[in-house]
């Protein structure tokens, strides 16, 4: 069941993905259309992700939206699995 607790996980998980693929902020923040400090502030949870953001993130991870809002689902897309 989805509650408050996972939207501030969003960016906790974007931003673990993000390292364990070896990517930028930068590099990530221009595929998203943003600065790196707007990245950087979502990641940390002080602005929000809108859906259109999360979308360009799951084709750029090649994940499911649903790893963005469960820790286990991005570890598992982090080492190479399916998400």
């Amino acid at each position: 069941m989805y509650d408050a607790d996972c939207l501030e996980k969003i960016g906790a998980n974007v931003k673990f993905l993000r390292t364990m693929r070896k990517l930028r902020q930068q590099d990530v923040a221009q595929t998203l259309g943003i600065s790196q400090t707007h990245l950087s502030n979502m990641e940390c949870g002080r602005v929000k992700f809108s859906l259109k953001q999360l979308l360009r993130l799951a084709n750029l991870f090649d994940c499911q939206l649903e790893c963005f809002f469960d820790p286990r689902q991005a570890a598992n897309v982090a080492v190479g699995g399916t998400g």
